[in-house]
Parts: structure tokens; sequence; C-alpha cells
């Protein structure tokens, strides 16, 4: 592998792009736009804090096994990697080499591979490259291919069913609050949803805000309408808003003083356990 410099001028221009691409955006984009931190403000880059907290490589181990390779490859892939290269070919090589680069892109950009899922898919092609020769150096095994492989391929089946099997889930809340405001609402008017963050627009299928205007943003560049509070749903209103939900939520994330401002100031249309609606062109005239 390392007499062959070729691979390592392959793995510079593997990275490149996105590294030209974070430069200008940076320097042209990241001072005046929403780009969740590549302004240097949202915590996208690596960080000491990043690495040393325990939660975040099970949170990166559970992603790989569920969201992107599925038990078969996370089983594979330290095979194909650990194999070794015995046949002197460069396409394994390559595969290793190419997983370096992708692994180093995780580590400059570990704030947004923590946030978001989809920073990981650079590591599916070489990963595959790799899954595959692990399942090359098991078929090579004495008797493997004749008595174990179908076997195998029973048991990697269903483990990849199980993995892809939370892609499938419905989010019930969310998709009855939808059907609920489509009936209350067959126009589909815009509709403010929070707690701030709480991305359900693709479900609902109307415009509207979900309070993210000012996420990955320092403070002094956000103006105080976006920022979520009642200024911002009166803004709001002004630019067509016409319905509110609520979704019943714990942790870090939810606002109960919205809630409580929406309970105080507009009509409720409908309440349920997991949501509320509310009407925001009829706003309470009294306590």
């Amino acid at each position: 592998m390392f007499k062959q410099p070729i691979l390592y001028l392959f793995a510079i221009l593997t990275v490149l792009p996105a590294a030209a691409y974070y430069y200008h955006a940076h320097v042209s984009i990241g001072a005046h736009y929403f780009t969740v931190g590549v302004g240097f403000g949202g915590g996208m880059w690596a960080s000491l804090e990043h690495f040393l907290r325990p939660g975040n490589y099970s949170l990166m181990m559970q992603r790989l096994l569920k969201d992107h390779l599925t038990a078969v490859g996370f089983v594979l892939l330290p095979i194909g990697l650990l194999a070794g290269d015995d046949r002197g070919r460069f396409r394994w090589n390559l595969f290793h080499v190419w997983l370096g680069a992708v692994a180093l892109y995780f580590i400059v950009v570990a704030g947004g591979n923590l946030r978001q899922t989809y920073y990981q898919l650079p590591l599916l092609l070489p990963a595959s490259g790799l899954i595959g020769l692990g399942w090359d150096r098991i078929s090579r095994i004495e008797n493997v291919s004749r008595l174990l492989t179908p076997v195998l391929v029973a048991l990697f089946l269903g483990l990849a069913v199980w993995g892809v099997q939370p892609f499938y889930e419905q989010q019930v809340p969310v998709i009855a609050a939808a059907a609920d405001l489509d009936r209350i609402d067959p126009a589909k008017q815009p509709v403010i949803v929070f707690p701030p963050g709480f991305g359900c627009l693709y479900y609902l299928e109307r415009p509207g805000w979900v309070g993210r205007e000012g996420f990955g943003k320092p403070p002094n560049q956000v103006a105080p309408e976006d920022i979520p509070s009642p200024e911002y749903v009166t803004n709001r209103i002004k630019r067509g808003a016409r319905w509110a939900i609520y979704f019943e939520t714990t942790g870090p994330g939810a606002r109960p003083d919205l809630k409580k401002y929406l309970e105080q100031t507009y009509s409720v249309v409908l309440a349920t356990e997991g949501y509320t609606i509310y009407d925001l062109s009829a706003p309470k005239l009294g306590p």
C-alpha cells in the first residue's frame, strides 16, 4: 500500500471538493445565510469536547449499524479492513485509503457528523468495497461456501431487514395532525410548527415555518423576529400564517413558554394528547 503514491493522490482528490466547498461557504455564504454552522458559529467543526464524550461514540456506532451499513455491513467491514491484501491488487488498497480520507473528513467536520446522519454518506462507497472484501475472505474459508453460505445469507438478510425497519416507522402524531389540519383547512394555509425545529412540514404538505431560521448562527446574526417567541408568531401571521401546531415533547427541545403563550392568546381548534392546533386568525379578546 505504501509503495503506491497514486492512492494518496486519490485520497487528496477525494477530500479537495469538500474542502473547497466549505471554504467558499465560510467566506461567501456562512456570514449571511442559514448554513448550520459553516460560518464557524454552529458547532459544526471539530472540538476536543466532541471526542471526550462517550455518548458521541455510541451515537455514531448506532447510526452506522441502523442507518447506513446495516448489521451485515457492520460485521463485514472490519473483516475486510483487517483481512490484509494477499493479492497485491490496486483495487483492494484503494478502498482502505479511500476510507481513511473519509475518516479524516469525519474528524474535521465532527460537529456536523454528530448533528446530521447524512454527513456519513461519503462512507458508503469505500465501505461497500471493504464489505465485499470481507465477504470474499469468509467465502474463501474451507467448506464455508458449501456448508455455511446459505445460512449466512439467510442470517444477513434477516439482519438487513431488521436494520432498515426504523425507516418504515410512521410518525404517528405528525401524520394524525396533518390529517386533522387538512380536515379543518382543506385550502392548506400556512402553519407554524412548535417546538422550534420540530421539522414536519414534509408530512403536513403545506407551507409554513418551524422556527429554524436562527439555528446554527451566532446570536448577533439572528434578527429578533427570527427567534421563536411571541414576536416570531406575530411576524409570521403578517406573512400569512393561519395555524399553529404545538407537539407535546419532553427534553431540552420543549418550549412550555410558547405553548402557554399560544394558549393564552389564540383559540384552540383541536386539542389531543400529542398535539394542539391553534387558529391564529382568532385571537382571544380577554383572559
